[in-house]
């Protein structure tokens, strides 16, 4: 039998090992020599190096989704500074993908911070970011700074090239005020074909041909487009409808129009403030719809 060695190391624990293998015993005794206590925070330093990274990644980024909700939220109810404070600090966490890209430039547009929307554009485009956003950030840019050619082609490539309806409405609204209102319509009804029930585009239609006094066409378009009638700004678009029915003599399509009986969605409809008035006005003192007093209604 071989001879065996009983030699405790200090803090080890006591194993007999054949003293004819002295290079098995010397690493026995090495490995044996760790106490459990070391062990145990080798393992906790080792869970720590695998846990931190992903944690540290994971609560920048929920952290900087809440600061850019958070000064959304300021900027959209009039408090441009304050929100400001909340996204500026860590804007370059912001142009990294698209969502977050939209974010901070609809923060800045609505601040009108115009340096930091270019600022924020450039630095998407530099990430290789391609959202409608980036170019109408441009076109915003460009525009302030009497750029007119490159302003449009920035809108003009924001709208066409991701058929975006709010990049045919800055669109429309650049070109109707440095252009022509016959561009803008123009631009709005080729919007429609490519994108049909779009309630942005059928706003803004209505609204251009309203501000060219086109009433005949506003009354037909409020008349045969549906999203009108589910559209956020309903009120808004019953009462330019209501304007242009009373300016064209339309009097029966406006009195269905009050009384909700027009038959262009199943979304009941109501009636506007101007509607409302006229048929008050025809309990009172029936009037002809070719009258001069019953078309002048709205004249200030």
């Amino acid at each position: 039998m071989h001879e065996t060695d009983s030699t405790v190391p200090p803090g080890g624990t006591a194993v007999a090992v054949p003293s004819a293998n002295r290079d098995l015993q010397t690493e026995t005794l090495i490995v044996l020599n760790v106490s459990p206590k070391k062990v145990r925070r080798w393992i906790l330093a080792l869970l720590l190096a695998l846990v931190t990274p992903p944690a540290i990644y994971y609560y920048r980024h929920f952290h900087h989704i809440r600061e850019g909700l958070v000064a959304y939220d300021l900027v959209s109810r009039g408090y441009g500074a304050l929100a400001l404070e909340w996204i500026d600090s860590s804007r370059e966490d912001f142009v990294s993908n698209a969502e977050d890209c939209a974010m901070v430039l609809k923060v800045y547009e609505l601040a009108f911070r115009l340096d930091r929307l270019h600022w924020a554009a450039e630095a998407c485009k530099a990430a290789k970011v391609e959202i409608s956003e980036v170019h109408q950030a441009l076109g915003h840019v460009f525009s302030a700074n009497g750029k007119w050619d490159q302003a449009r082609a920035e809108f003009e490539l924001g709208a066409f090239k991701f058929l975006n309806a709010e990049g045919f409405v800055k669109l429309s609204e650049f070109l109707f005020a440095h252009f022509s209102g016959e561009e803008a319509t123009a631009v709005l009804i080729t919007a429609r074909g490519n994108m049909p029930d779009s309630e942005p585009i059928d706003y803004q239609l209505l609204k251009i041909y309203s501000r060219l006094k086109q009433y005949d066409k506003a009354a037909a378009l409020g008349l045969s487009a549906k999203s009108l009638y589910r559209s956020k700004k309903f009120l808004d678009a019953t009462l330019l409808i209501e304007t242009a029915l009373l300016k064209t003599g339309q009097k029966e399509a406006l009195h269905q129009l009050a009384t909700g009986k027009v038959s262009i969605d199943p979304v009941k409809t109501t009636a506007g403030p101007l509607a409302r008035r006229n048929l008050f006005q025809d309990q009172r003192q029936p009037q002809t719809p070719t009258s001069r007093s019953d078309l002048g209604i709205l004249k200030r």
